[in-house]
């Protein structure tokens, strides 16, 4: 029978295989996973054109407020193969292997110093902080793989504490190792701020180890970090700092996930692993004070445990901050486990057994914090769900939608329409743009920036709209958050398609997401295009109302009024983007009826009636645009001949949006004048109509 530890370890292998797995069947994924990575290829994309991109805000671009490791690896492989979201995905997951050897080595060294230990021992126990840490991939929100700097700042940091541990554990310190440790941690810091805790985690313990290891710790970190800092701030005219560190000290900071809900959260999702330190902290405390190699192990992992849960914590109390904070909280503490597990005694198999109940309870449940922080513990039963493949690897369906967006995407870029897309900055890139082409900030930008930069971006924003730079735009989510955009959209633009429910192509991680959401995300995908024509008329075909008059005349400026009752569709027809109700569409033209043009919207009622209507002799079908916002009854669309015969036209999309409909015309009613009437008796639901065209 195999020993208990090789059952634990053969647990964490497998959990190993999978994520990483997992991770290798996500990089081909052909948009977005997280709705920022393509701002990452935005930037190396800059790097590669020589632009600045630590400048002063502008509408072509806002960088991220991290510093650029991660965009230059991108820019330098991108070089060689092409800038894509795959390349830049690779690159995570080979970050991410790096940090797996680093937690591996990390414990394998550290038993070698434990006397009382087995060769099978030294073999197995090094997986189980593997295992922890890829057991913790769905805790930190599926952020190892991204196209982002997380996993190569971990890598960096994970190798410079394992290099400093092996410098420093013998009684004479490795000048060498200190130093090529202190490369890593200065590197990690070029890849993300979050490093300089780690640094300072680092120089204290090198002041345990003599005065020499801390000065050469100092002087590589001062020559990577702190000269870098200064070459970079000569080369960007002072705007580096600005965007490292001076744009994120006007972020707010959230008290309450400092104090309270990221300790709560890591305990949520790793019960076991906090009853295995916690138990080893009360037993093992005489041996962690004790004068020998395996203590010293010990304090070193808990001082880079306690450095990683503090910059995990600092990370996720920043405004809009993600869990993907916890990876150097993961990452350390499962190696502080591994590290910690009692060598021999009945401690022992209780420790396993911790250990594989954590990778077990990992693979059942995923953990939902947010009913506890919202109502206490008596919503824990609300506060875990089981686990769903789905969640994490994009199915046949999610690959098929995203790639069909894609192919529009790109036919679009290289028939050389230009696209404004405030959350996916990659798209204006894709299928090859232009030389000429200009990338766009991001919303993330328009976010970061100073508020006078701000407001500066939004009226040159306004500005590219109104004077034609932009033909497309596509909105995540509804216009509200674009109201101070809103009025140059209403006239200039309209709703090319809108996306709801499954029709949605949304990121697989994060914002906009199923993953990790306790309310899931509900808004729709706006796609605008500039207002052009109405659409063409089949020839032969004869329009008969169109609304596209500032009243509602039927068919051009001297045709008959349509006649109102009641007060549902107000005095004119409405656009495409209204200024009180959500964006409709698509439609034919730049109006619509609409009978949620009064003041109370859908809960308005009343009757549009058009008449003196003249159907062709040669018609033989009608063809119209119509839709609901939502179910309801009472809502009608119908022709009426002089003689009161009745010809219902059945009504399209719900959801504010229009769908085209055709009817063939029954005997007896071409060649007829007839009168058209909309007709809305609902309270819950409004109907919108346009473009009645019959055709021959």
């Amino acid at each position: 029978m195999k020993s208990p530890l090789r059952w634990v370890a053969a647990l964490a292998i497998a959990w190993t295989l999978l994520i990483f797995g997992v991770m290798a069947a996500r990089i081909s994924f052909p948009l977005e996973l997280e709705w920022m990575e393509g701002g990452s290829l935005h930037q190396a994309q800059r790097l590669l054109a020589g632009e600045p991109v630590y400048a002063a805000p502008s509408v072509e671009f806002v960088p991220f407020l991290y510093t650029p490791l991660y965009p230059a690896l991108i820019a330098a492989f991108g070089k060689l193969f092409g800038l894509s979201y795959a390349l830049a995905r690779t690159l995570s997951w080979g970050f991410a292997v790096a940090t797996v050897a680093a937690l591996w080595v990390g414990v394998r060294r550290e038993l070698e110093l434990d006397e009382a230990l087995e060769n099978e021992a030294r073999r197995w126990q090094p997986w189980l902080a593997v295992g922890l840490f890829c057991a913790g991939y769905v805790f930190t929100f599926r952020w190892l793989d991204l196209a982002r700097a997380d996993a190569c700042f971990l890598a960096f940091a994970s190798w410079g504490l394992v290099l400093l541990r092996g410098a420093t554990r013998d009684s004479r310190v490795s000048m060498r190792g200190v130093a090529a440790a202190g490369v890593c941690l200065g590197l990690a810091f070029w890849a993300k701020q979050t490093a300089a805790l780690f640094i300072v985690a680092a120089g204290v313990w090198t002041l345990f180890c003599g005065w020499r290891a801390a000065l050469v710790l100092v002087a590589t970190v001062g020559v990577v970090d702190g000269i870098g800092v200064l070459i970079g701030q000569a080369l960007t005219d002072g705007w580096l700092w600005t965007y490292i560190y001076e744009l994120h000290q006007s972020h707010a900071f959230n008290r309450v996930r400092f104090t309270r809900k990221t300790w709560g959260m890591f305990l949520h999702a790793a019960p076991f692993v906090a009853l295995a330190l916690g138990t080893w902290a009360w037993r093992g405390r005489k041996a962690w004070r004790a004068p020998s190699p395996r203590a010293e192990g010990l304090r070193f992992w808990s001082l880079a445990t306690a450095a990683a849960l503090l910059a995990s914590a600092l990370g996720y109390s920043t405004q809009w901050a993600e869990p993907n904070a916890f990876l150097p909280g993961v990452a350390m503490g499962a190696l502080l486990v591994a590290v910690a597990l009692p060598s021999k005694g009945r401690a022992r198999p209780w420790g396993l057994g911790f250990v594989g109940g954590q990778l077990i309870f990992s693979l059942l449940l995923e953990p939902m914090y947010q009913p506890i922080q919202d109502r206490g513990w008596r919503a824990l039963g609300e506060a875990y769900r089981w686990q769903d493949p789905g969640r994490s690897l994009p199915s046949a369906a999610q690959r098929e939608g995203a790639a069909a967006l894609r192919a529009e995407l790109e036919a679009g870029t290289q028939s050389g329409r230009r696209l404004l897309a405030p959350q996916r900055e990659w798209w204006t890139f894709l299928g090859g743009a232009p030389s000429e082409m200009r990338g766009h900030v991001g919303s993330m930008g328009l976010n970061d920036v100073a508020k006078a930069d701000r407001q500066r971006l939004r009226a040159q924003l306004r500005e590219q709209l109104e004077a034609g730079a932009w033909d497309e735009i596509w909105i995540e989510g509804s216009l509200a958050p674009w109201s101070w955009l809103r009025p140059t959209l209403m006239r200039t633009f309209r709703v090319r398609e809108r996306r709801e429910g499954l029709q949605r192509v949304r990121p697989m991680v994060g914002y906009m997401s199923v993953a990790g959401m306790v309310t899931e995300y509900r808004g729709p995908q706006l796609w605008l295009e500039r207002i052009e024509a109405p659409a063409p008329v089949p020839a032969g075909g004869a329009v008969l109302t169109e609304f596209e008059q500032r009243n509602h005349a039927v068919a051009g400026p001297d045709s008959p009024i349509c006649v109102r009752e009641g007060a549902a569709f107000g005095a004119r027809p409405v656009r495409s983007i209204h200024r009180q109700l959500p964006a409709v569409g698509p439609v034919s033209g730049a109006q619509f009826a609409s009978s949620a043009a009064g003041n109370k919207a859908e809960r308005d009622q009343g009757r549009l009636r058009c008449a003196e209507l003249q159907i062709p002799a040669g018609a033989t079908r009608l063809r119209w645009w119509s839709g609901r916002s939502a179910d309801g009854e009472g809502l009608h669309a119908r022709l009426v001949r002089d003689d009161d015969a009745h010809l219902e036209l059945p009504l399209g999309g719900v959801g504010w949006r229009l769908e085209p409909g055709e009817l063939a015309l029954p005997p007896g009613w071409a060649g007829r004048r007839v009168s058209l009437e909309l007709v809305d008796e609902s309270r819950e639901a409004a109907l919108f109509f346009d473009a009645l065209v019959a055709l021959p």
